[in-house]
């Protein structure tokens, strides 16, 4: 599979293997106010207690499986101007997820079952995914949370 059947043309693409930093002014991405999307792939997870507690699992949505890459590789997690590494484990039959860095994610974030995620495709490259993530904190009615399986607070 080549790097462009599962890239969208707005994704940012590079072939350079070295590290992104976060450093001075931050990228459009990079804000702390919620941003409209951009129009790249995304994703959203309401967290449930196995994404914020022992065993930090967090899989990726079937819908993401074509965009994503079929292999293991980097990851980062973009928000308020910083970046937490992670790894993405696409080569999974039974389901791609991230791996337990993501707990590192949670714990700096203080993420709460209820919270919502949105995770937007910023990088994709044959070597490192960047995802901004967005956090919406509790921002799910009372009515709906029940209907999703998220009891309150």
């Amino acid at each position: 599979m080549t790097e462009a059947s599962w890239s969208s043309s707005k994704l940012v693409r590079s072939s350079a293997p070295e590290k992104h930093t976060v450093s001075g002014a931050a990228a459009p991405w990079e804000d702390d106010k919620i941003q409209p999307l951009s129009g790249n792939p995304f994703f959203s997870i309401v967290m449930c207690p196995s994404h914020v507690k022992p065993v930090y699992n967090l899989y990726v949505p079937n819908k993401m499986y074509d965009i994503l890459p079929p292999k293991d590789m980097a990851a980062d997690f973009m928000y308020r101007g910083r970046e937490w590494e992670t790894v993405y484990h696409g080569k999974r039959t039974k389901g791609k997820r991230f791996g337990p860095e993501w707990k590192h994610f949670v714990e700096d974030n203080d993420l709460k079952v209820g919270d919502a995620c949105v995770f937007e495709l910023m990088v994709c490259t044959s070597r490192q995914l960047k995802f901004r993530v967005q956090i919406l904190r509790d921002e799910i009615p009372p009515e709906l949370r029940g209907r999703m399986g998220v009891a309150d607070r």
